[in-house]
């Protein structure tokens, strides 16, 4: 049996806010978006690691990623030098506490004040890489800054209130 069914404003009405409640749905993801173009810095207990699109960024990368901002640039440029000399004082550091160490187990006669002077450049390093991290983390917190500052111009609003007809969806650019 087929029924005809008359439209009534009450139906309309019941349609129009179906459409809102849609609108509000769609609007509702569009602010859960994050800005993909942002710098994550993750610390754990063995450092600090820099995240960008799923790749992770050693230093060399992370002053590609922000080169385009001559502030954060300058500030991955110290970070940069800072840990190059960590790295060098590390390096001689732990190869003058290993050698000796290696000669004991090897069953020579070990040279313990070269391990003690490995000892003193290893903590000399120390400084470097928590100038390093300072200056790294600055930069990237500079870069993101400036990027979220650039994303928010292109954002759309989507606003729910009421208007003479009744409730409406206000949209801004």
């Amino acid at each position: 049996m087929i029924t005809n069914e008359i439209i009534t404003s009450k139906n309309l009405k019941n349609m129009k806010n179906l459409v809102i409640i849609v609108l509000i749905a769609i609007s509702g993801s569009l602010f859960s978006q994050t800005v993909q173009d942002s710098i994550e810095i993750k610390k754990s207990f063995f450092g600090t690691m820099y995240k960008y699109k799923k790749d992770y960024l050693t230093p060399a990368k992370i002053e590609k990623t922000v080169k385009e901002n001559p502030e954060a640039l300058k500030e991955i440029k110290y970070a940069r030098g800072n840990k190059m000399f960590g790295d060098i004082f590390s390096i001689f550091g732990g190869f003058a506490v290993g050698y000796p160490i290696g000669t004991q187990i090897g069953g020579g006669k070990p040279n313990w004040n070269l391990a003690i002077g490995g000892a003193v450049l290893t903590a000399i390093s120390i400084p470097f890489y928590i100038a390093y991290t300072k200056h790294a983390d600055k930069a990237v917190r500079i870069y993101n800054d400036g990027v979220r500052q650039t994303t928010q111009v292109n954002k759309l609003n989507f606003e729910l209130g009421y208007t003479p007809d009744g409730i409406g969806v206000r949209v801004k650019f």
